[in-house]
């Protein structure tokens, strides 16, 4: 380490089809945390 800070990232990946509807939690997630920016 170097003695600076940097903030962490997080990697989300969402998986899943909203439009065939098997499985479409991941995105919903994905949706839902980027609206917290």
């Amino acid at each position: 380490m170097s003695g600076t800070e940097t903030a962490g990232r997080t990697l989300v990946a969402g998986v899943g089809n909203i439009f065939l509807q098997d499985d479409g939690f991941g995105v919903e997630t994905v949706r839902r945390l980027g609206a917290l920016d």
